[in-house]
């Protein structure tokens, strides 16, 4: 039979690789946060939805 010990052990490691996993992510959002493909991606998109508004717009004023 396994000891208590070696259960708060176990669960001790998987929580330390869980937060290793959590600060991991978090420096790869930071990462692809500053790079410059990410955002030239986001410009993409940000012209994009613009232009869609834009459109939305032109035609409830012209059809006005």
């Amino acid at each position: 039979m396994w000891s208590y010990s070696f259960y708060t052990k176990l669960v001790d490691s998987f929580a330390l690789l869980l937060s290793d996993w959590h600060h991991l992510i978090h420096l790869l959002q930071l990462y692809w946060h500053f790079h410059p493909l990410s955002w030239f991606i986001q410009g993409v998109y940000i012209n994009y939805f613009l232009s869609i508004n834009n459109r939305y717009l032109f035609t409830k004023v012209s059809t006005f």
